[in-house]
């Protein structure tokens, strides 16, 4: 979806910045041979197309300088990456710097203030360390010179996709304080996650098999706030490289959700938020339907 809202359709000079090993370029952008894509990423993988340029470094002023990239590109986009970085105005600048006038700016962001009003734990963490609202991402697109033209959500509370435009000259606003409802925001926050602890364990009590889904901070934060863990057998995640490893910080160890077809009645506590539904699903669906949930 993040790529249809991209809409290339002519030839166009894009970076990409932190594309990883599942880089929008190397899945899609490159099918297309109009494009020119470089990839701002330490980490990621290089490929055989021509129309591709992988710099294996963080995306910085001084690299746009030593790679010649001022002013080279007429667009720039990241996924889910705005939220990781430690001085966003500054990340914002060095993107303005490497458009052309009018470059377009196109980026995915969890949409974070219903994520956190909804208890979902992956919205803020030591990986997420601004509270990037709307309000926020607004005053500082406008500070570092972009116009929002489009803004788009994607899921309850998942993602916002955006795009913007690089323009000579902008009217900056002072953001009002908000301190005092954002506060009430994570209060609430905190507070909800000690009662659904609480109600776990009401229900997990005297219960046994009992697994703990995602070797995430979605469980870690349970733990963190009380959840009884004498009970619970393991952690379950998708991911094959966390399986056989442990949940950082904790004794569990990490299996397959496969490990459930060896039970009669297992039962499951999921909080991963928008991702529920689908881990659900395939549980019941692909490995054992007399899976509980809680």
């Amino acid at each position: 979806m993040f790529y249809n809202f991209l809409n290339i359709k002519s030839q166009t000079n894009i970076i990409e910045i932190g594309g990883g090993h599942n880089s929008l370029g190397s899945k899609e952008l490159l099918k297309n041979k109009k494009i020119l894509l470089t990839s701002f990423d330490p980490n990621g993988q290089t490929h055989k197309s021509l129309n591709y340029k992988l710099i294996k470094e963080f995306f910085l002023e001084s690299s746009l300088k030593k790679y010649e990239l001022n002013k080279k590109f007429d667009l720039a986009i990241h996924s889910h990456l705005f939220e990781h970085i430690y001085d966003p105005k500054i990340f914002l600048n060095t993107i303005n710097k490497s458009l052309k006038i009018n470059g377009l700016h196109i980026f995915a962001v969890p949409n974070m203030e219903p994520m956190i009003k909804n208890g979902i734990a992956s919205a803020m963490n030591f990986e997420h360390p601004f509270f990037l609202n709307e309000k926020l991402i607004n005053v500082l697109l406008k500070k570092t010179g972009f116009k929002i033209l489009i803004k788009k959500y994607y899921g309850k509370c998942h993602s916002i996709f955006y795009k913007t435009k690089k323009i000579k000259n902008i009217k900056e606003e002072i953001p009002q304080n908000s301190y005092k409802k954002n506060k009430k925001i994570f209060l609430n926050l905190i507070e909800g996650w000690r009662g659904d602890v609480k109600n776990i364990n009401s229900k997990t009590k005297n219960k046994n098999p009992i697994f703990l889904f995602g070797a995430h901070i979605f469980s870690q934060m349970l733990i963190f706030n009380g959840l009884e863990k004498q009970s619970i057998i393991s952690v379950l995640d998708n991911d094959p490289e966390k399986q056989g490893e442990f949940l950082y910080g904790t004794n569990y160890k990490v299996f397959s959700p496969k490990i459930l077809k060896k039970y009669k009645n297992p039962t499951v506590i999921l909080r991963a938020g928008e991702y529920n539904r689908e881990i659900k699903k395939n549980i019941l669906t692909k490995i054992n339907a007399a899976t509980k949930f809680i």
